[in-house]
């Protein structure tokens, strides 16, 4: 999650939200009643029953966001909010620019000819 303040936070989602959670990417979703804790860094729970979650919500709000990202965010730095158990370090932080997919990996043979480090964002839809 980002915003025009230039700091991203992780939300983690839990239960059936996690399971069925589809949304195009770059939407704007609107949050009420998440929970604060502390998950390799600072993040955000949704917990069903208790929290809120609207999709391009018609908000005056939302239309900002929505507008900043388009002009502004979309290629914007942002630097990821830290809480004392962190383990990315104080300098973790989110270029959109550096983002690929694990195709693009494969398909460039990165890591074939030399050793290759970077981090995954994934989600896990089905488990044995």
């Amino acid at each position: 999650m980002v915003d025009c303040s230039g700091f991203c936070c992780h939300i983690m989602l839990w239960g059936k939200t996690a399971e069925e959670f589809e949304v195009p990417e770059n939407s704007v979703i609107s949050f009420r009643k998440l929970s604060a804790d502390e998950f390799n860094g600072r993040s955000l729970s949704y917990q069903n029953g208790a929290s809120k979650m609207q999709i391009d919500p018609d908000l005056e709000e939302a239309h900002a966001l929505r507008e900043w990202y388009e002009t502004v965010g979309a290629t914007q730095s942002f630097t990821l909010c830290q809480g004392t158990s962190a383990s990315w370090g104080a300098s973790a932080s989110l270029n959109r620019k550096e983002l690929t997919s694990l195709a693009d990996v494969k398909s460039n043979n990165v890591g074939m000819n030399e050793p290759a480090e970077f981090t995954v964002k994934l989600r896990i839809k089905w488990t044995r």
